[in-house]
């Protein structure tokens, strides 16, 4: 994971950035993480032409998505390492 970067159209944050937490996007182990996991592709794709890197991408489950584009209450700040917070 050293050297992600978000996914989200026009953001240029990546694991480079300190102070800025990357998460990555949860693969579909059940029906909840299924259906997050649908909501935040769709996030990620609305403002992109879906490509054969970012199909590559989602196919291998390597998408990111930075801490700024979510609300504050949904990050979750622990002491180890920040957590998303699922919708």
């Amino acid at each position: 994971m050293p050297g992600a970067n978000c996914t989200i159209f026009g953001c240029s944050s990546s694991r480079n950035n300190k102070g800025v937490s990357i998460f990555k996007v949860p693969k579909a182990t059940d029906e909840f993480s299924e259906k997050w996991r649908k909501e935040l592709i769709h996030i990620i794709t609305k403002d992109r032409i879906i490509d054969k890197n970012l199909r590559r991408q989602i196919d291998n489950d390597k998408l990111y998505i930075c801490e700024k584009h979510f609300d504050a209450e949904k990050v979750l700040k622990c002491s180890v390492k920040p957590c998303l917070i699922p919708c």
